[in-house]
């Protein structure tokens, strides 16, 4: 079982149901506090080991880009301003190397982040991706009883 070093960060959404707050900022910049959801998010996962951030931004993505300019384990990937979930999972998939999980960068959720490094390591995977319950307006994730695709 490798240690899983890599997450994949989508963060090029327009946030359009937040647009009093995004018309020039990115939603994972806005701020809650002094920072960035999308910095405390990155803090969040580097309590729980050493990881290698990939950044798929689209939307104000020179913004990040300014951000984070300086953070050695992240690197920002500019996926276009129209592309969708899956294309930028597909755009960045060159600076993936090995293990990873996926998740989304403009909110913070009750994520356990050492139980779903558990799941990953238990279910010998290559990748895990986080979701939410709520349906959503941009598609679903179905699985089985298994936790199968």
């Amino acid at each position: 079982m490798k240690t899983i070093n890599q997450v994949l960060i989508l963060a090029g959404g327009k946030g359009t149901r937040m647009r009093e707050m995004t018309s020039d900022l990115p939603k994972p910049m806005v701020k809650i506090g002094e920072r960035p959801v999308l910095d405390h998010l990155i803090n969040i996962f580097n309590h729980f080991g050493s990881f290698e951030f990939v950044v798929c931004t689209g939307y104000l993505s020179e913004i990040i880009e300014e951000y984070f300019k300086d953070y050695d384990n992240v690197k920002i990937v500019n996926t276009g301003y129209e592309a969708n979930t899956g294309a930028r999972v597909l755009a960045a998939k060159e600076y993936i190397q090995d293990e990873f999980i996926v998740t989304y960068g403009d909110g913070l959720a009750n994520v356990k982040i050492d139980e779903l490094l558990n799941f990953h390591n238990r279910h010998n995977k290559i990748g895990t991706i986080t979701v939410t319950n709520p349906i959503s307006r941009f598609g679903l994730v179905k699985f089985d009883k298994r936790k199968k695709f």
